[in-house]
């Protein structure tokens, strides 16, 4: 089996995109437009489990981010989408 040299350095792009592109995402969902939505779920979260830590408050916003539908139906992630309007 030959192993690529090229593999390890792709990876590490790879992942820095990732992190870099999450970073955006999160950032967009945290925009003014989507507070109104992701500000509840948030509080609802901390009450439930008496405070919000980080990792709740990251799997909140992950949820909502590629999950959660807005009363328009439509998914919080598809809004960020090139050429989609809010």
């Amino acid at each position: 089996m030959k192993r690529d040299v090229d593999t390890v350095p792709d990876l590490a792009h790879a992942l820095r995109r990732s992190a870099e592109l999450k970073e955006a995402l999160v950032a967009f969902g945290e925009s003014r437009a989507f507070a109104r939505f992701l500000t509840p779920l948030l509080a609802e979260a901390g009450c439930r489990e008496g405070s919000l830590d980080e990792t709740t408050a990251i799997n909140v916003i992950d949820h909502f981010l590629l999950q959660y539908r807005r009363p328009t139906a439509r998914r919080s992630s598809t809004a960020s989408s090139p050429g989609r309007r809010l």
